[in-house]
């Protein structure tokens, strides 16, 4: 299952990169709230994040928010460890 909400979130990233942001972060939510995460975290992350890079919260959730917290939450719930498909963005 887990495989499919990660599948989904690559999807709706990759809209939300070119033409339908909102429609994407909507996605972004949908399957946030399937994998149980609450969505006061990753509205935080996006705020903290895009405040730390000076970029637009809704471009920066959609950017990192995967590796940030759906990703680990989709680990925990699986018992499994989940690869990221996304290792290009790292924090110097």
């Amino acid at each position: 299952m887990h495989e499919r909400l990660v599948a989904a979130l690559e999807k709706g990233i990759r809209c939300g990169e070119h033409k339908e942001p909102k429609r994407a972060w909507r996605r972004l939510g949908d399957r946030m709230r399937e994998a149980k995460v609450k969505e006061e975290a990753y509205e935080k992350h996006a705020s903290d994040c895009a405040k730390e890079k000076e970029q637009d919260s809704m471009h920066c959730a959609l950017r990192c928010i995967e590796g940030a917290i759906l990703t680990p939450a989709l680990s925990k719930r699986s018992g499994s460890v989940v690869e990221r498909s996304g290792e290009a963005e790292e924090d110097s």
